[in-house]
């Protein structure tokens, strides 16, 4: 599987998406640590646009399933991921996602943009066996 790149060497969003799986790729740049979290920048190419985000992801998260894939209570973490507005380029991130899972993205008004200021989920489940950090 090769991984399609635009002219500015950005992913395509949305180019493992299939059927009614929508699968996003982007890129991570500006890895940094900061105390109990990374910070970093996240960005690809949607129909010919820059879409992005800025992240704040917990360190310590641990794998969010067993071998049996059940939940693991101590894989989910309140708090454990931010998303920020970055510019234009957030708000064209939240309209792609939106025309992904079928919604009209251009119907989105400034209070749904200002709602990437910031974003978090009350619950980050990491789906990888390792920690974050390791």
């Amino acid at each position: 599987m090769e991984l399609k790149v635009n002219g500015d060497n950005l992913p395509i969003l949305n180019q493992f998406s299939e059927l009614d799986f929508v699968d996003c790729v982007l890129k991570i740049e500006g890895l940094a640590s900061d105390g109990d979290y990374y910070t970093f920048h996240m960005s690809a190419s949607f129909e010919g646009e820059c879409v992005g985000a800025d992240v704040r992801v917990f360190k310590e998260i641990r794998a969010g399933f067993d071998s049996d894939m059940n939940l693991a209570k101590d894989g989910a973490h309140h708090n454990g991921v931010f998303f920020m507005r970055s510019g234009l380029e957030s708000d064209r991130l939240i309209s792609a996602i939106a025309r992904l899972y079928g919604k009209d993205g251009a119907g989105l008004t400034s209070s749904h943009r200002k709602a990437l200021r910031p974003l978090h989920c009350t619950r980050a489940i990491s789906i990888w066996g390792a920690r974050a950090s390791e």
